[in-house]
């Protein structure tokens, strides 16, 4: 899987492309992890151009979620494709992610 990232001041987004699997859900983590005691307010993650994503992406996914909160910020889902939107309601996860279009979404 390959990771663009661009900042913002509070934010940062993460473009997501390719195959986001178990063997990619550590790399993702760490990548994550190293950013949030700068006081990254939003994190995005772009799915747009993900062709495939795994239980465990998405149990990774729920994780970095959970500690974006503890730093009081939020996870946001952006350009989730159709495919991979039916994999979360599968999953019931839907409802559960903050799941956006990236028209509405900017770089703070």
């Amino acid at each position: 899987m390959q990771m663009q990232e661009r900042r913002g001041k509070e934010s940062l987004l993460l473009e997501l492309e390719g195959k986001f699997d178990i063997e990619e859900a550590m790399r993702f983590e760490s990548r994550v992890n190293a950013v949030l005691p700068e006081r990254i307010k939003t994190i995005a993650l772009d799915l747009e151009k993900l062709t495939y994503i795994d239980s465990s992406a998405i149990g990774s996914i729920i994780k970095i979620m959970n500690l974006v909160r503890n730093y009081d910020g939020e996870l946001v889902l952006l350009g989730v494709s159709p495919h991979i939107r039916n994999i979360f309601a599968l999953a019931r996860l839907e409802s559960f992610f903050d799941i956006r279009e990236k028209e509405n979404f900017s770089l703070v």
